[in-house]
This record gives C-alpha cells, sequence and structure tokens, in this order.
C-alpha cells in the first residue's frame, strides 16, 4: 500500500510580516538603503528577503514581482503609484510642514505618515474621478 498523502498543500502565497514590511515601503518609493535604517537590517538580510521574494513568486525582477503581488491581492494596489506623486507628495510635505497643526509634525516619522497620507488620497481621488 503506498502511504503518500492524496492531497498536498501548496506552498503558501501569503508574503511573512518581514516580506510585507519590505515590500511595502518599497513600493512606496524608499530604497533599499532606506529600508535597511528604517527596519534595522543589514544589506545581507535584505537581500536575502528579496532573494526569498523572487524565488517564492518565481518572479526574476521587483516590478515583475510587485505585479505579481497585487494580481494575488496580496497587497492593496493604493500602495503603488508612479514616482512622480511619491516624489510631489514628499516636495508638497517638506513644504508645507510648518503648517501641520501638531508639532511633532517636524519629526521624521510624522513625515512619513502624512506621506502614507497623501498617498492614500491621492488614490481616493483618482477612483473617484474613474467614477
Amino acid at each position: 500500500m503506498n502511504s503518500k498523502p492524496i492531497f498536498t498543500t501548496p506552498p503558501s502565497t501569503q508574503l511573512l510580516p518581514k516580506e510585507y514590511a519590505v515590500i511595502r515601503p518599497y513600493m512606496l518609493g524608499l530604497s533599499d538603503q532606506t529600508l535597511m535604517q528604517l527596519l534595522q537590517i543589514d544589506q545581507f538580510e535584505i537581500k536575502s528577503i528579496w532573494i526569498q521574494l523572487f524565488k517564492k513568486y518565481e518572479r526574476n525582477n521587483s516590478y515583475v514581482l510587485i505585479r505579481k503581488i497585487i494580481q494575488l491581492g496580496l497587497i492593496e494596489v493604493d500602495n503603488y503609484l508612479p514616482e512622480t506623486v511619491k516624489t510631489s507628495t514628499l516636495d508638497f510635505i517638506n513644504l508645507h510642514r510648518d503648517q501641520f497643526p501638531l508639532e511633532s509634525s517636524k519629526s521624521e516619522e510624522d513625515k512619513w505618515m502624512y506621506y502614507h497620507f497623501l498617498l492614500k488620497y491621492y488614490s481616493f481621488l483618482e477612483r473617484y474621478e474613474k467614477e
């Protein structure tokens, strides 16, 4: 009698927390160098996360990998916007930073919070215009 299981579970396509922690900020336009500082990891670790992602989703570059992850519904497409939008958003934040009501708005952490919020707003406007 054959003892092999009839059904096998396919490998998980879900993003692990460390993979999500790298992909999402990357989609927002952050460089590997910034990711290493933000996540407090070294170059070896970030490279190994990218290699793991490329193997897991059978892709060979970050653009195609991100498209696949979005296609699978593992991350919101709102997180993937053109570089011009990202750059303009950061420029806007830096130009108007002193007008934010909170005193803490001067911190780097709050800058990225506002950045994410404005990108979500941009995505909202884009969807609204299409309707």
